[in-house]
């Protein structure tokens, strides 16, 4: 049953993201005047701050067992305000534990691997570049690659550090 509602979650996520990616980039590309590349790009880099944003708002919200991806990384630093970080909450029934898991599984399957995954491309970046490259457009193809990766690692991080603005204290 478990499967079943995570490929459901993936599924409608992952259209829902799709939809979003082609009218986010129209807009950039109709409204804004963007270049294709440049419409792709912030795509993928609000796409990029989004998912900082939601991973850190999943793990800090959901997972209060102590079992945290976040404590694996320096930025767990920045939670040791919360009563419960980073051993867990103690009080926190099996049931609710069980409950919460579940949550952020699925949770997890609709944002970040549906949404955001049918959200952001790495296929269309590559095929944009290439398409520029091809008609002569070396620097277009240098922005592109070097642009979406630096971008995207900087709005990862702000999407971090916006979220942990939000994660439950109690």
């Amino acid at each position: 049953m478990i499967l079943f509602l995570t490929i459901l979650c993936v599924s409608f996520g992952g259209g829902l993201g799709a939809v979003s990616r082609h009218f986010l980039a129209e807009f950039c590309v109709g409204i804004l005047g963007l270049p294709e590349f440049a419409a792709i790009m912030v795509v993928n880099v609000v796409g990029a701050f989004l998912i900082g944003l939601v991973f850190v708002l999943l793990e800090g919200s959901y997972r209060r067992d102590g079992m945290s991806r976040l404590r694996q990384i320096p930025f767990s630093t920045y939670l040791e305000d919360r009563d419960w970080w980073p051993l867990g909450d103690p009080q926190l029934p099996d049931v609710d534990r069980l409950k919460m898991d579940l949550n952020l599984s699925l949770l997890a399957a609709f944002l970040i691997t549906g949404f955001l995954g049918g959200m952001t491309t790495f296929s269309l970046f590559s095929l944009l570049s290439l398409l520029a490259w091809q008609a002569g457009h070396p620097a277009y193809v240098a922005i592109n690659a070097i642009g979406s990766v630096a971008l995207g690692f900087f709005a990862v991080l702000a999407g971090f550090h916006v979220a942990r603005l939000w994660v439950p204290r109690e």
